[in-house]
């Protein structure tokens, strides 16, 4: 029998650890100004003693309909004083349905969590067009 680690394998695991693991928990999210009747959900894992935050939301317009030239949305994970912030995944976007999902990962146990329209998937920062923000924190 082999038993080598393919990719729906290496799902299966990570899907385990994220159920099983400490620092579980759902945070709902509300739309900004820039996107007043989307909402959605942050369910937070551990996964390897890091904080896997994994994001789904409904009732999202297009990233363009947000702001000119605006191509796709972005989960930032952000220190709650801004001292440091990362680029976590590119959501991805259904426009039919007007639904997204992304999952990133942080070290950090205390954090923002930051959906950003943006021109371009591989921003440095965060831009001005934030869709949703949240503060949360994972259960010890």
């Amino acid at each position: 029998m082999d038993r080598a680690f393919t990719p729906n394998r290496w799902v299966g695991i990570v899907v385990a650890l994220f159920v099983a693991g400490c620092g579980g928990g759902t945070i709902a999210l509300e739309g900004t100004q820039r996107a007043p009747g989307a909402d959605g959900s942050v369910d937070l894992g551990e996964v390897e003693g890091n904080v896997m935050a994994r994001v789904e939301v409904r009732h999202l317009p297009p990233p363009n309909r947000v702001g000119q030239g605006l191509t796709c949305y972005v989960l930032w994970l952000r220190a709650p004083d801004g001292s440091r912030q990362s680029n976590a995944g590119v959501m991805q976007y259904d426009e039919g349905d007007r639904v997204g999902r992304v999952t990133g990962i942080t070290p950090m146990r205390v954090f923002e969590v930051l959906i950003t329209a943006e021109r371009a998937a591989n921003s440095a920062s965060p831009g001005p067009d934030v869709v949703f923000q949240r503060r949360v924190q994972a259960d010890d």
